[in-house]
């Protein structure tokens, strides 16, 4: 922690060398390099005090397009249903509609998740290679999207009525 500042070693620096050396406190071994110290110390406060004001520059982001992937995942991280969607900045600019994954494959689930991606590449005219995120959604928490979906709620309530 710095030392405290000694109010009466900085008075003594804004007076000339011949009135400080008159005052009582005088110590010729110590007050040269004290004065000079709150000298430059109070200079260097008063340059930082200037208030000129500082140009804020407005910079358009540019327009980047990414894809989003959403995983509906049942208990056990067991993948549900898949839906993707395609954003320009921050405005969606297009969506997939929700499937289910159950039935399919590995390999054909890779070939629809790329052929998702060249559909948006074609849409919005960027070449698209990747989801820049996939976010998870647990159905204990997220009703399915899939509107004909056994796990989803308005479909229970529909069957029980």
């Amino acid at each position: 922690m710095p030392k405290p500042v000694n109010q009466r070693c900085q008075q003594c620096a804004l007076l000339s060398a011949s009135d400080a050396r008159q005052k009582a406190c005088w110590d010729s071994r110590l007050c040269h390099k004290r004065r000079s110290f709150y000298r430059h110390k109070l200079a260097l406060a008063q340059t930082n005090q200037v208030n000129e004001p500082v140009p804020v520059l407005d910079v358009p982001l540019p327009d980047t397009v990414y894809a989003i992937l959403y995983r509906y995942l049942i208990e056990g991280n067991i993948l549900h249903a898949i839906a993707a969607e395609l954003y320009r900045g921050d405005q969606l600019i297009a969506k997939t509609r929700p499937i289910h994954c159950g039935a399919l494959t590995d390999r054909v689930l890779r070939m629809y998740l790329q052929s998702v991606l060249e559909t948006f590449t074609h849409h919005s005219g960027t070449s698209i290679a990747l989801f820049r995120e996939m976010v998870d959604l647990p159905l204990s928490r997220h009703p399915c999207p899939v509107a004909d979906c056994h796990l989803n709620p308005t479909q229970r309530l529909e069957e029980l009525l």
